[in-house]
């Protein structure tokens, strides 16, 4: 869940990355702000959570002794993170609705309102399942993108464009990925009945959300070139696939 979060944090990055100057400072935020300050959070968290056999942050700092501090830290991490998880939710609806940046902010008070209600009515109950679903299903996205950028696109940013319908490649890729890392990231272990029919589906091995973005990332590459093959065989333009 650890490699898939930041696995995710990639994902979404560009939601915030989109507003910087240039691509050298989206660089120089990575590495001078992202990486280190993640890296300490999580060597601290794991430091405490040692000592004080929990995992909940509020609780551990009570547990050693702070409980004042446990609770500004509480607050403070669920309104940082919730606005930003309600942020790019808003974004993630509006651009799925294709909706322009004049109905952005209503759709994030849709999507801040029904992650609202859906924690109200039980889900941090399933929270763990949750969280295992997301880290299996979203980190494969990101080698589609990577695949598609940085290895067909050559990272030249003229190369790519924006086009109507769906890519059949990209989605193809990232279904194998997703699939790959929900076998092998253990996902279905928590449906036994699931697991009993067809073991197949619960293959541990390595970092499942590591497997899905590698897959995804070959199988677009792979699926890119035989495509242009097929359309160059046809007569036809490639890049419409």
């Amino acid at each position: 869940m650890t490699v898939a979060s930041f696995a995710l944090g990639g994902v979404i990055s560009a939601d915030y990355c989109r507003f910087a100057r240039s691509r050298a400072d989206v660089v120089k935020s990575s590495l001078a702000g992202v990486i280190p300050a993640g890296l300490f959070m999580l060597m601290m968290g794991a430091v405490m959570s040692i000592v004080t056999g929990q995992y909940d942050i509020s609780a551990i700092l009570a547990g050693l002794g702070v409980p004042f501090i446990g609770l500004v830290a509480l607050v403070l991490a669920t309104w940082t993170t919730n606005v930003t998880n309600a942020y790019s939710g808003g974004l993630a609806l509006s651009n799925l609705l294709g909706f322009d940046e004049s109905k952005f902010k209503i759709t994030t008070a849709v999507s801040g309102g029904i992650g609202t209600l859906l924690a109200a009515f039980g889900l941090l109950n399933l929270f763990q399942s949750f969280l295992s679903l997301m880290s299996a299903v979203i980190p494969p996205l990101a080698g589609v993108m990577i695949a598609a950028y940085w290895i067909v696109g050559q990272g030249k940013k003229e190369n790519f464009t924006v086009r109507e319908g769906f890519s059949a490649t990209g989605l193809i890729a990232y279904a194998a990925g997703a699939l790959l890392a929900c076998v092998t990231g253990g996902t279905f272990a928590a449906f036994p009945a699931l697991t009993a029919a067809a073991p197949w589906l619960n293959i541990p091995f390595f970092i499942g959300p590591v497997n899905g973005i590698v897959v995804s990332a070959v199988l677009y590459v792979v699926l890119d070139r035989a495509a242009a093959l097929v359309f160059h065989a046809a007569g036809q333009p490639a890049g419409q696939h």
